[in-house]
């Protein structure tokens, strides 16, 4: 049981690194595709909220499968770590999500001293954060050792499967809640000084 708890551990700390990366790689590029989907010229508009819908649809597992075993290979990058794949994909697959929360900020019909927008942004990224620590699993697919993988390994080498999985259970169960009710506190804390 003692060699368990290192290896879930890292597992863990791995998850909340990649989960961070796919923050960023979703976020800077979301922002982008907020205020891209909110142009007043409706043709280009339209063509950016196209784009979202076609990224948002697409299965994130999926889009980790065809960058690591296809695209990358392709362009000559499979040295590239499974960790950064993982980022870049689950990143993108997180963009259209991160989008709609930035669209929040730039609606032309809110006005600016009311903080309701404000609250739903955070309220949204915050959400958006817990799915991507929650999808971060997928990433186990492409032998990244994050808590997924390090809970089935663990499982494999020593025939215990109540203990890793519970760990599992209640890490993304506590850390995605965490997130999600800091959100909710941060929105109300904005309501709140909005008033």
């Amino acid at each position: 049981m003692d060699e368990m708890i290192p290896e879930l551990i890292s597992g863990a700390l791995t998850t909340l690194q990649l989960s961070m990366l796919v923050l960023l790689l979703s976020t800077l590029p979301g922002l982008a595709l907020g205020w891209l989907c909110s142009l007043s010229f409706i043709p280009l508009a339209r063509l950016f909220r196209l784009f979202a819908n076609v990224v948002k649809v697409i299965p994130p597992i999926l889009l980790l499968i065809v960058l690591y075993f296809a695209v990358f290979p392709l362009l000559g990058l499979e040295s590239m770590s499974a960790l950064a794949v993982a980022g870049i994909s689950l990143g993108l697959a997180f963009m259209p999500l991160q989008a709609e929360a930035f669209r929040l900020l730039f609606d032309r019909t809110q006005k600016p001293a009311d903080r309701t927008g404000y609250a739903e942004f955070v309220r949204a990224l915050s959400g958006n954060f817990a799915l991507m620590i929650r999808d971060s699993s997928l990433a186990s697919l492409i032998a990244v050792p994050e808590l997924f993988k390090a809970g089935q390994k663990v499982a494999a080498e020593t025939y215990e499967i109540f203990l890793p999985y519970t760990f599992m259970l209640v890490f993304y169960l506590g850390v995605g809640l965490l997130v999600i009710y800091l959100g909710k506190v941060l929105a109300w804390s904005l309501l709140k000084a909005g008033k």
